[in-house]
């Protein structure tokens, strides 16, 4: 086979392409990583607030039965 010795150049262009090849996937993974968890404790929060009122409504007609009648 024959051809030409790879040069400074072609290893600069193949580490350049590595670079944004790797910094590419990076990005893509954090951003579905906290795309994941702001979802993960947006649905955290609104099973507590709904637990919370659950409660709330719960204490509130104990205590308005217990009081009228």
């Amino acid at each position: 086979m024959t051809g030409r010795r790879p040069t400074d150049d072609d290893y600069d262009y193949y580490d350049d392409y590595y670079y944004y090849y790797y910094y590419y996937y990076y990005f893509y993974y954090y951003y579905y990583y906290y795309y994941y968890y702001y979802y993960y404790y947006y649905y955290y929060y609104y099973y507590y607030y709904y637990y919370y009122y659950y409660y709330y409504f719960y204490y509130y007609y104990y205590y308005y039965d217990y009081y009228y009648y």
